[in-house]
């Protein structure tokens, strides 16, 4: 079920990452990695709700535990209580995404610099000592963000239906109680209004009575998967999926104290749970066998790894070594290195097309990386409303940057489906990673028939192999394999035939992890890493062997195949040769959905109290910097080539101080019936003086203020001509006073 939410902020708000702009702020607005524009993320929209939802829990429960908090805790998911307990911790069933501004206004802040710039003004403060008193010398600048700012979110509710309206109706009340949010809200920022649309009618109705019983979170423990067995030779059903990175996606690595690391890859167990339910789905009346097909590796999902030139790539092979003072300089070492005193180092991170390396001039490294982000976000205290160490403080997630294309592959086995059916079924958003209930994890899928796995051409009785994924296997003893030797000899059983490995270059490969089912750590997995490379040499009988590495590259090879493990690629043209080929073209060209500035257009935004303001202010800023710059209007008046004494400007300033219009036309009489007085003004400038006297919109021969958009049923040229007057001709008033001949020279070479 879909959400709406409205947040209308009725003061000035600042929702920050803590950091600052060295010099100038002290704390700047944080801003959407994908348009620059400030918005109020996720996490802190979600945190502003559950804690204000709970406050309504209690209140319906009497301050003690009862059914309405039990029921905002399944809504939001259960929270752990420490940095130490995560066993409480269940998936939310309410996932809330970032406030932002509609879609139209974004483009118009896009489109033009000086709207945007106007969004935004600096707040001066002053630093407090403990005792409530000003410190001398701390003054700062705080970024804020203009009033009236509306901004939507888009929610999404996974609840049983009889649920839904209980889960609005609390939601609802939480949001009603919600009157600041962000930083310095006790301060006076932040003061908003949230809006839950679609909210049911009877909501006191509702929450007078007790919330419906739900299916809670599935806490079902499953043992590991056995290997599966490589099945009988067969074709196989390809479906290509081409995966969009719309938010920031973080795949766990590792967690080092306060910092989550990710992956520069989306593995198929990551996958597979967003896929399940579309897969049961395709597989109609064997949606039941789905788990067994996937131990059994008749179905198979992929790695997700990056796009370039319109095809999924590869790890890079862990035998290409490049030079260190030329990394364009990429050699083979299965073929051997020669003692030449070249200085070389593997290649260990990024992603190669298999066809070869990308044409990228001469001194550039080929090996693309995948774009990485981080954002530090905070866990507050429900008591103390801060960050504290009793609940995790101040944590980071590293995550792939949006804007990213990635590719991976399904495979079915025709033996499973003689047809494929609406690939649309597979089609749509889903959420995968950390953090997916909020700022994290969107990725939309698209999915198109590839038909089968070409074979691997094998010439002679050398064959190269690569690992496109991680291998898990086992030897006989059930031994994790990990290194070259017990790989050689757990391969050679599975051809049949005498096998020799002339070179190699492999890495091992170790994965901790959670799993949800369990609440707890899973087994940590050992094995050989992805871009580990192999050259082997067959004896014997190469008949059968051939035709079993043909199905080893189609199917994969060792455990939890159908998971993403185990592929490999046999004789991949990359690794055919001392010296890898080169592709004809720059063929790294790495689709990404970057944001390009729009050419500025005569945009039209609807009339708001908000767009209203903000085009004001905007004006305004463009009309004080054509003030300084204009050297078209200083030219004209030539103040600077001739300046009267400082009565005559002190009385020329007061004018345009108040009601310029109403007695320019008679103070400029006045002036000529003194010849003493007109002599001391340059003849130019008076006769400026006079146009400006006759005509309010005379200052538009001077300013052009365009790119800006247009509000239906608002004219502000009109509006702020005599404001626009006003500054100009204080302006040049000052730079006069001031004596600065030379800065009115280079104001007009400006021009």
């Amino acid at each position: 079920m879909k959400i709406d939410i409205t947040i209308t902020f009725e003061s000035d708000w600042h929702v920050g990452h803590g950091a600052g702009s060295v010099g100038h702020i002290d704390r700047i607005v944080r801003r959407h990695p994908e348009d620059d524009l400030p918005y109020v993320p996720a996490k802190t929209l979600t945190g502003i709700l559950r804690d204000a939802c709970e406050k309504v829990a209690g209140g319906l429960d009497e301050g003690k535990d009862g059914p309405w908090q039990e029921f905002v805790a399944e809504m939001f998911g259960y929270q752990s209580k420490g940095v130490t307990d995560a066993s409480t911790t269940t998936a939310a069933r309410l996932a809330i995404g970032p406030a932002r501004f509609d879609e139209a206004l974004r483009q118009a802040l896009k489109a033009n610099p000086t709207l945007k710039d106007a969004l935004t003004f600096a707040k001066p403060g002053v630093s407090l000592n403990e005792n409530g008193i000003a410190i001398k010398d701390m003054l700062r600048l705080e970024e804020v963000v203009l009033a009236g700012a509306v901004l939507g979110a888009r929610a999404e509710l996974v609840m049983p239906e009889s649920s839904r309206d209980a889960a609005l109706a609390i939601l609802t009340s939480g949001a009603r109680a919600v009157d600041r949010l962000g930083g310095k809200r006790r301060r006076g920022n932040g003061r908003c209004r949230i809006v839950i649309h679609d909210a049911p009618a009877n909501i006191s109705t509702i929450l007078a009575a007790a919330p419906p019983d739900f299916e809670k979170t599935s806490s079902k423990v499953f043992g590991a998967l056995p290997e599966a067995p490589v099945t009988e030779a067969g074709e196989w059903h390809v479906i290509e999926l081409e995966l969009d990175i719309i938010t920031p996606v973080v795949v766990p690595a590792e967690t080092l104290g306060n910092v989550v690391s990710t992956r520069d890859h989306i593995p198929g167990a990551l996958l597979l749970p967003a896929l399940d339910k579309k897969l049961r789905r395709m597989l109609g009346n064997r949606s039941g066998e789905l788990t067994g097909l996937l131990a059994s590796a008749m179905i198979q999902i992929r790695n997700a790894y990056p796009e370039g030139a319109g095809e999924r790539m590869i790890p890079v092979p862990a035998a290409l070594m490049a030079e260190k003072e030329n990394p364009a300089n990429i050699i083979n070492s299965l073929f051997g290195l020669q003692n030449d005193g070249i200085q070389r180092k593997q290649l260990r991170m990024g992603y190669l097309p298999a066809g070869g390396l990308p044409n990228v001039g001469p001194g550039h490294n080929p090996v693309y990386s995948v774009k990485l982000t981080s954002s530090t976000h905070a866990t507050i205290d429900d008591e103390k409303q801060r960050p504290t160490e009793d609940v995790g403080g101040v944590f980071t997630y590293e995550a792939i940057r949006a804007g990213q294309k990635f590719r991976s592959r399904i495979l079915i086995s025709k033996s499973v489906m003689d047809t494929l059916p609406e690939l649309s079924m597979l089609e749509e958003k889903i959420r995968i990673g950390r953090a997916k209930k909020d700022d994290y994890g969107q990725v939309t899928v698209r999915a198109s028939a590839v038909g089968n796995i070409a074979s691997a051409e094998i010439h002679g009785s050398t064959f190269d192999l690569t690992f496109v994924s991680p291998l898990l296997a086992r030897d006989e003893k059930l031994r994790p394999i990990t290194d070259q030797v017990a790989f050689v000899g757990w391969l050679e059983k599975k051809l049949v035939t005498g096998l020799v490995c002339e070179a190699a270059s492999s890495r091992t490969f170790r994965d901790d992890g959670w799993n949800n089912a369990w609440n707890e750590p899973r087994p940590t997995r050992f094995g050989i890493a992805a871009g580990s490379s192999f050259r082997f040499v067959m004896k014997g009988d190469m008949s059968n062997a051939i035709a079993m590495l043909q199905k080893i590259e189609k199917e994969g090879l060792g455990e939890r195949r159908g998971e993403g493990y185990g592929e490999v690629r046999i004789n991949p043209p990359i690794l055919l040769a001392k010296k890898p080929p080169v592709l004809s073209e720059n063929s790294l060209q790495v689709r990404e959905n970057q944001i390009s500035a729009d050419k500025r257009t005569n945009l039209r935004l609807k009339q708001t109290t908000f767009t209203a303001q903000l085009l004001h202010r905007a004006w305004r800023k463009e009309i004080r910097r054509q003030a300084y710059s204009s050297g078209k209007f200083h030219n004209a008046i030539s103040i600077f080539s001739k300046k009267p004494g400082s009565s005559q400007l002190g009385a020329l300033r007061s004018i345009f101080e108040g009601n310029y219009f109403d007695v320019l036309d008679s103070w400029l009489v006045h002036l000529r019936e003194i010849k003493n007085r007109e002599s001391k003004w340059p003849k130019q400038t008076l006769e400026v003086l006079d146009k400006f006297a006759k005509n309010k919109d005379e200052i538009w021969a001077y300013i052009d203020v365009k790119d800006l958009p247009e509000l239906e049923g608002l004219d502000i040229r009109s509006g702020i001509a005599a404001e626009a007057t006003r500054i100009f001709w204080l302006t040049a008033i000052s730079l006069a006073a001031e004596g600065a001949q030379g800065k009115g020279e280079n104001h007009g070479a400006q021009d």
